[in-house]
């Protein structure tokens, strides 16, 4: 096909400059008319080989812009329906040792266990880093790309029902009051019930609050990937946040059981 490409653009029917002059002065419908009959003229004496590939050489914008249109409109629409579905789950991960080696399959299954898996969106980011030693100088490299420019305020947003980290990741966190104390979260019963776990972490005050829970021994933390050592925070107020954090600590816990 390429061939023929090349055979047409070094041999061309007609002269452009003479062909747009012929067809100067006629109306739409009579150039239409026109060029048609040239189309025809020329392909007379071709295979179908031959007229395919003139066809494509002639005609190849007009195919490839509309499909270009319609590739981009069908990307947009499945994007929209993507972020207009209900959240099952919104969650953040801090300071993974390998984002890649985390087994995501506990969340599908949490999702189906909840009955909001099909027709539903899991929002997370994975890759979020904190560091309470280093973070002067880290966001100080890169202040508008930085980790600690964009997660605090997406929490602050309530984007994330929930964050899974490291210790490090909860001091910043719980130092910073990106973590809201966990008793401020859940009800009494579910506080009640998991308060052996709660870290305890200085707020400005001095005074010591529970900002995380230690989920380590857990069935999910053990198989979620991330290490030997899992914290649970929760980074979101709304009331969409607090019935997604209670649902959550209720499973992972097996308090429904």
């Amino acid at each position: 096909m390429r061939q023929m490409l090349k055979e047409f653009e070094e041999k061309p029917t007609e002269e452009p400059g003479e062909d747009r002059l012929s067809l100067h002065g006629l109306s739409r419908k009579e150039r239409r008319k026109e060029k048609r009959a040239r189309y025809k003229e020329i392909t007379s004496t071709m295979n179908r080989r031959q007229k395919i590939s003139y066809f494509f050489f002639c005609y190849k914008w007009h195919i490839i812009i509309p499909l270009v249109v319609l590739l981009l409109a069908a990307r947009i629409s499945v994007t929209i329906y993507k972020n207009t579905r209900p959240t099952s789950i919104a969650y953040a991960v801090i300071n993974a040792p390998d984002k890649d080696a985390l087994n995501l399959d506990v969340i599908s299954e949490y999702t189906k266990a909840i009955g909001k898996s099909k027709g539903y969106q899991v929002r997370k980011k994975l890759g979020v880093h904190l560091d309470p030693v280093n973070y002067q100088e880290e966001y100080n490299n890169d202040p508008n790309g930085s980790d600690y420019e964009s997660f605090p305020m997406e929490c602050f947003n309530g984007y994330y029902d929930i964050a899974l980290s490291d210790m490090p990741g909860v001091v910043y966190c719980s130092g910073m009051e990106i973590f809201y104390p966990v008793e401020t979260v859940l009800t009494r019963e579910t506080f009640s019930a998991v308060s052996d776990d709660l870290v305890f972490m200085e707020n400005e005050k001095g005074e010591k609050v529970g900002f995380a829970l230690d989920i380590s021994d857990t069935s999910f933390a053990k198989r979620f990937g991330f290490g030997s050592e899992l914290y649970l925070g929760f980074p979101g107020i709304q009331t969409k946040n607090i019935t997604s954090a209670e649902r959550f600590v209720r499973y992972i816990y097996g308090l429904d059981q």
